[in-house]
């Protein structure tokens, strides 16, 4: 388990000596220390009533240094002029290999903070922040739009837009649905025409 520390009501700059001596190390600006549940606790309610932002999550919803190495063992993208391209999942723009970013579904930060976040961990099965099933190819630019978001429109652009075939079942959806509105439309045009006329 983690226990992280960072700047609420009051700064943790006065306090960096005891967190140093608690065994906690500054990443990130915050103060992050791994141990046994017991021990976080501990230190926990140590701090707790000093006004810090106090976080406590487990090991599973921790970034990983290997997370883009698991999604490309099981996603193999397509090959376009002898190079490997990948589909962004929110936008479907074909991007090269080098230029994909791979991003979590569910977000690592939400999922280490936001209760929706672990229910939904629970609801699709995910164990670990870092699977295969979480994990999803974005363009640089909607990975920076989508952030730390944790909306239904992008888990689902996320899980459909994973694989081609998902994208492609989007775009005909949405223009079933254009069709369909379009249809009630001039079904509607037509009733009041009908009323109107002698």
């Amino acid at each position: 388990m983690f226990l992280e520390i960072s700047n609420g009501r009051n700064s943790t700059y006065k306090e960096r000596l005891n967190f140093r001596k608690d065994g906690f190390e500054f990443k990130n600006n915050k103060w992050i220390i791994e141990g046994e549940k017991k021990k976080l606790k501990k230190l926990k309610r140590k701090y707790k009533w000093k006004g810090f932002s106090i976080v406590m999550y487990n090991n599973n919803v921790v970034r990983s240094t290997d997370y883009r190495k698991t999604f490309f063992i099981h996603n193999k993208g397509f090959n376009f002029f002898h190079k490997k391209y990948y589909r962004c999942a929110y936008c479907g723009k074909p991007v090269k290999k080098d230029c994909i970013t791979v991003d979590h579904i569910i977000p690592v930060y939400k999922s280490q903070r936001n209760f929706s976040a672990k229910i939904l961990m629970k609801l699709f099965r995910i164990h670990n922040i870092n699977e295969y099933e979480n994990l999803t190819p974005s363009c640089k630019k909607c990975n920076s739009k989508k952030g730390s978001k944790l909306s239904i429109n992008y888990i689902y652009k996320g899980i459909t837009g994973k694989f081609g075939s998902g994208i492609f079942i989007r775009r005909i959806m949405f223009l079933l649905k254009f069709l369909l509105f379009t249809a009630v439309i001039l079904l509607l045009l037509l009733i009041i025409s009908i009323k109107i006329a002698p």
